[in-house]
């Protein structure tokens, strides 16, 4: 999240926000660290683009059907989907 590259940070908010989708504030604290950064990103006006795109992008991954849900890249019997 902190790399210089705009792509990358996208990168990393989406893909936390999927690992962390299923988690809970008291369950894993880093969580609210996620959320924090984000609000950051978000609230900066001339920040990058790309960047803020990941940051909307996780929000929506961790807010996910009113946090009653969670993205599954596997079928039930445990094949990945490709």
């Amino acid at each position: 999240m902190t790399d210089s590259v705009d792509f990358v940070r996208q990168g990393a908010y989406v893909s936390l926000a999927l690992l962390l989708q299923v988690s809970t504030n008291q369950s894993e604290p880093k969580l609210v660290e996620l959320r924090k950064s984000i609000e950051e990103v978000l609230s900066k006006i001339h920040g990058d683009q790309m960047t803020k795109m990941g940051a909307i992008f996780a929000i929506g991954l961790l807010d996910i059907g009113g946090r009653n849900m969670a993205v599954s890249l596997t079928t039930r019997s445990g094949i990945p989907k490709l």
